[in-house]
């Protein structure tokens, strides 16, 4: 994939990621933020690169995550997010 094109496509999961505005006392605003990207289908190591971080950053993030959260699996996670977000957006 060319530079112009992934540049193209982080931009607009960046908008979309915007969009979507929790309430969230758990997290901090990056690891929402991190979260949401996870969300969107983005990989671990794609989000590194996004955020310009290791992948052993972006992995400690996550071991911070499930911690303040309890959980312990991705589907968990995605689960998390989405009745938050359902939750905050009245939905």
């Amino acid at each position: 994939m060319s530079d112009t094109l992934l540049t193209q496509v982080y931009q607009r999961t960046k908008e979309q990621v915007h969009k979507e505005i929790i309430e969230c006392k758990e997290l901090s605003a990056r690891e929402l933020f991190i979260v949401q990207l996870f969300v969107k289908g983005n990989s671990l190591k794609n989000i590194a690169g996004y955020l310009c971080l290791s992948l052993g950053t972006v992995q400690s993030h996550f071991k911070h995550i499930y911690e303040k959260l309890g959980i312990q699996k991705q589907t968990e996670l995605v689960s998390w997010y989405h009745n938050q977000f359902f939750k905050s957006s009245g939905k």
